[in-house]
């Protein structure tokens, strides 16, 4: 009996070594939206890179811990915020085709707003994660990534960070109509350079009608 104990143990024990390794480290990154001031606003990351910013998943690894990612405005006034794009390693084909076996989920709440090949995050254009955020409010999306268990190949090198790169949509002031006479400075202006010409006009005239005479 002890020895058949043993043996469904040890087989249990090779079960869990044989289970995916699954991805935790750094499951939180906030991108914070600050005033330098002279009306320059700038986003900065607040954590190391996280593990959709540098993944290391492995052929049929997961991630179970879901990784936060939050866009914080800390500055006084609302803003408008968008996703402008991700940075990934165009110029690597071999980081590329990792990346073409990893698939990564952005939700908003229940919401999927992209689940597919990280690779192909960019081309979905309806991704765009564009918000708005009061004064000092915030917006947390979840994160879930695998990769392809047919994946042969290595991982990303330590150069390739992938970096999400924000914005802030300006809002431009509309232009008020009006009449070219509407300001009476250019009115003015122009009436003057009127009178001008008719005067120069005039003596022209005049004195090629003497000179005939």
């Amino acid at each position: 009996m002890k020895k058949v104990l043993i043996l469904i143990l040890c087989v249990g024990l090779f079960c869990l070594a044989a289970l995916p390794v699954t991805a935790t480290d750094n499951i939180v990154q906030i991108y914070e939206l600050c005033a330098l001031g002279d009306n320059t606003l700038a986003f900065s990351a607040k954590n190391t890179a996280t593990f959709w910013e540098k993944p290391t998943l492995k052929a049929g690894e997961y991630t179970t811990t879901t990784g936060l990612l939050i866009i914080r405005n800390s500055t006084a006034s609302e803003q408008k915020i968008g996703l402008r794009t991700i940075e990934l390693p165009y110029d690597n084909e071999d980081a590329l085709r990792y990346l073409n076996h990893v698939y990564i989920t952005v939700q908003n709440g229940n919401t999927v707003l992209y689940e597919g090949a990280y690779s192909r995050i960019n081309d979905d254009q309806n991704f765009s994660l564009n918000t708005v955020l009061s004064a000092g409010a915030q917006v947390t999306y979840s994160i879930d990534m695998r990769c392809d268990y047919t994946y042969i190949g290595e991982q990303l090198s330590a150069e390739d960070l992938i970096k999400w790169e924000f914005y802030v949509t300006v809002e431009d002031t509309p232009e008020t109509s009006s009449s070219p006479f509407s300001d009476p400075t250019l009115f003015e202006v122009i009436f003057a350079c009127g009178l001008a010409v008719l005067l120069l006009g005039g003596i022209f005239l005049y004195d090629r009608f003497i000179k005939i005479r």
